[in-house]
């Protein structure tokens, strides 16, 4: 009987610890989330990095340089450049003003 109570109220910590660790996770979340709603530049800031870290898997980008990062709405508006041919709507097109690159 003794070693079965153990068991329980190992499991009970167990289950207490879990949900204790879940909700400040999901807390730390919602706080981060909030800081990037009422604060767009940050926001766009945070968008940017995620995307150039993502490219500069694929690619060489240059250094210490901030790029411009636009998204593309509407493909149709863009379809008489050769550089948009290939284009979608969504697509994101990182400029970097200084060396002249730009990246579809």
């Amino acid at each position: 009987m003794k070693k079965n109570n153990i068991v329980a109220w190992i499991g009970l910590i167990f289950v207490i610890v879990g949900l204790v660790g879940s909700s400040y996770y999901f807390f730390n979340q919602y706080k981060k989330t909030q800081l990037l709603l009422n604060n767009p530049t940050l926001a766009a800031k945070e968008e940017t990095k995620k995307i150039t870290d993502q490219v500069s898997k694929l690619m060489v980008l240059p250094a210490k340089e901030e790029p411009i990062v636009v998204t593309v709405l509407d493909k149709n508006k863009l379809k008489d450049h050769d550089f948009f041919k290939k284009a979608e709507n969504g697509d994101k097109v990182i400029v970097y003003s200084v060396s002249n690159q730009v990246i579809l």
